[in-house]
């Protein structure tokens, strides 16, 4: 995990975003020291997105297909 003031990840947004995407990391960008944002890759969202949405309900999780 990087971590990096907001003002300087602004000025290397391009290359940041290649970075993490090729690396598969993520950075916390901060303000005077502060946690403010999160970035992390495409595909690291999504899988998130995917977790989030998982039932807890155990015979609702074993009738999920398998993983591609």
């Amino acid at each position: 995990m990087l971590g990096l003031p907001i003002n300087d990840a602004a000025n290397q947004l391009y290359a940041l975003a290649h970075h993490l995407a090729d690396t598969h990391q993520t950075a916390i960008l901060t303000e005077n020291g502060r946690l403010e944002v999160a970035m992390l890759p495409w595909e690291m969202y999504e899988t998130l997105l995917d977790l989030v949405h998982l039932s807890t309900d155990p015979h609702e999780l074993l009738r999920l297909p398998e993983p591609e």
